[in-house]
């Protein structure tokens, strides 16, 4: 059996406390950073996949849309809430000429990763009834948010450990 020797140094609890102190002070930052530092790498991966999967542009409409919102939680004390994704943001669309009547990035983002149907005339779809094969044309779905998510999953999880210890040393 192989045997360690651990020496503890007891430097009084006064300084314990004012650790702790700290660390309930800047706790909630801490995590909130963290979980964005987890974010960053699964809108890196989006906006990858889009480029990559999807074929769509660097720099384009539907990649400049792409990002992430992350918000303290109003009902529990220690929790982060976050999305990533597509979002619909007026600032891009009016960068890229685009109005109200045009599709917005988040919908055109959900047709690609969901795919989508349209009639072989052009006209609209009834809300009722069935519409059979030969008269839709059917664009297949390309995942490439949830792909995103579910492959970099090792990856969050370090870049939230990475940042959370980083800033964890810092309050000291």
């Amino acid at each position: 059996m192989a045997r360690g020797f651990v020496e503890i140094t007891n430097s009084g609890l006064t300084e314990i406390a004012d650790y702790l102190d700290k660390l309930a002070d800047d706790y909630n930052e801490v995590l909130y950073q963290s979980v964005e530092a987890m974010q960053d790498v699964v809108v890196d991966r989006i906006k990858a996949n889009w480029v990559a999967m999807v074929g769509g542009d660097a720099g384009g409409f539907v990649y400049n849309s792409i990002g992430k919102s992350t918000i303290y939680s109003r009902e529990k004390e220690f929790s982060i809430a976050g999305t990533m994704g597509v979002y619909k943001l007026d600032t891009i669309s009016a960068s890229f000429g685009k109005t109200d009547k045009d599709f917005n990035a988040a919908q055109i983002a959900y047709w690609v990763e969901y795919g989508t149907s349209r009639l072989k005339s052009g006209a609209r779809k009834p809300r009722k009834g069935e519409i059979s094969d030969e008269d839709l044309i059917s664009v297949a779905a390309k995942p490439f948010i949830s792909n995103a998510y579910n492959t970099t999953i090792n990856e969050q999880n370090d870049a939230f450990s990475i940042k959370f210890n980083e800033l964890m040393d810092r309050v000291k």
